[in-house]
């Protein structure tokens, strides 16, 4: 019709195409891209077995290490309580204990074990187990050597005296000899009756 104004066609509008990403991949692409692939997650497993197989035994031997220094201190503290029981008691040593046997006697004021104790401003074993306190192994005290493995005994010692010094069977005590003596041990590995099953470790001395 004459005078009537024409009606502009209707015209849809694509979207424009996703900008591609620096590595070339479009965003829609980069969108479907979202587990790893098998070979990529053996890869990673692979990887995380080499470091921890790189690590453990680092991380082992910084233990061992210092469980080492742990109980060498133990033992020097123990050393250094024999030397002062020395000097306070005119040169003679504590007894030893029952040596090689399980400890079953703990009530004589001269054995090491109740005798040393004072010296460090502690209780002797027999308040110990007097007070259900008696020293286990995984504890942080001075009668427990780190390395300790619990062998279900009653009395549990990590650390001994040395067998040849001041034995019961002497009529007195022993005076510290001279020159470096062994004085006390960790007693390594025992089993459930006390006795050892490897040779003790770290030693202190009398110098």
């Amino acid at each position: 019709m004459r005078g009537a104004s024409h009606a502009e066609p209707l015209v849809i509008r694509k979207p424009p195409h996703p900008s591609p990403l620096p590595g070339g991949e479009g965003v829609g692409f980069s969108a479907n891209r979202g587990a790893f692939t098998l070979l990529e997650l053996l890869v990673v497993i692979g990887v995380i077995a080499i470091l921890i197989g790189l690590l453990l035994p680092a991380m082992s031997r910084a233990r061992a290490s210092a469980m080492s220094v742990q109980c060498t201190s133990n033992l020097r503290q123990w050393a250094t309580a024999t030397m002062m029981y020395a000097n306070q008691e005119r040169g003679w040593l504590p007894r030893r204990g029952q040596g090689v046997q399980v400890t079953t006697v703990i009530d004589r004021p001269s054995d090491w074990f109740n005798a040393l104790p004072p010296m460090l401003r502690m209780k002797p074993f027999t308040q110990l187990v007097a007070e259900n306190q008696i020293p286990r192994p995984g504890e942080s005290t001075i009668w427990m050597c780190p390395a300790a493995i619990d062998a279900g005994q009653k009395y549990f010692f990590a650390y001994a005296m040395n067998m040849r010094l001041s034995t019961w069977n002497a009529p007195t005590p022993r005076t510290p000899l001279r020159g470096r003596v062994p004085c006390m041990s960790d007693n390594g590995a025992v089993n459930a009756a006390g006795l050892s099953l490897r040779p003790p470790g770290t030693v202190g001395y009398l110098r």
